[in-house]
């Protein structure tokens, strides 16, 4: 086989374990988000995270075999071998590792679930606070408003009295 033939073929199987390297540290990323329950805003920033960082050995991978040409069929080989691993072993790694983090998740969860009310206890409270003092300020708005009508009905009847 010639050397180029055989470099290129490194290269589709080095971008094959990428991918599946990829996605193992993407499971590992999930098994943590499964023991400790995240808000969606977390996951977006978990998720973006890990995709910057993500990109480095894969940059590092195209960098090394191609220049830093992007090849489609490198593309197509990190997919696959993402594709690959999810299908293949992720789903018995992801079981053992949720057996052995169910302790966690029980601690953590019971501990986010208490945190969350004392969250929701403290916003209710607030929008509670912010209603009241809407109302008493719309209650000396009007007062206000109240008050001015008076002084222009007094000032009117006075004008009145003055002329007559």
């Amino acid at each position: 086989m010639s050397q180029v033939i055989e470099g290129q073929v490194n290269f589709v199987v080095a971008a094959l374990c990428n991918g599946m390297l990829l996605i193992a540290g993407y499971d590992l990323l999930r098994l943590l988000r499964w023991i400790v329950p995240h808000s969606k805003a977390w996951v977006v920033m978990e998720d973006l995270l890990y995709w910057l960082l993500a990109s480095v050995p894969t940059y590092y991978l195209f960098f090394c075999y191609n220049e830093g040409i992007i090849r489609w069929y490198g593309l197509l080989s990190l997919l696959a071998g993402g594709v690959l691993y999810e299908r293949g072993i992720s789903l018995p790694i992801r079981s053992c590792l949720n057996r052995w983090a169910s302790g966690w998740r029980r601690y953590w969860g019971q501990r986010w679930r208490r945190q969350r009310m004392r969250m929701r206890k403290k916003k209710e409270l607030r929008r509670q606070r912010d209603q009241e003092k809407r109302k008493r300020q719309e209650e000396k708005a009007r007062k206000r408003r109240e008050e001015k009508e008076k002084r222009k009905l007094q000032k009117k009847k006075n004008k009145e009295r003055e002329i007559a």
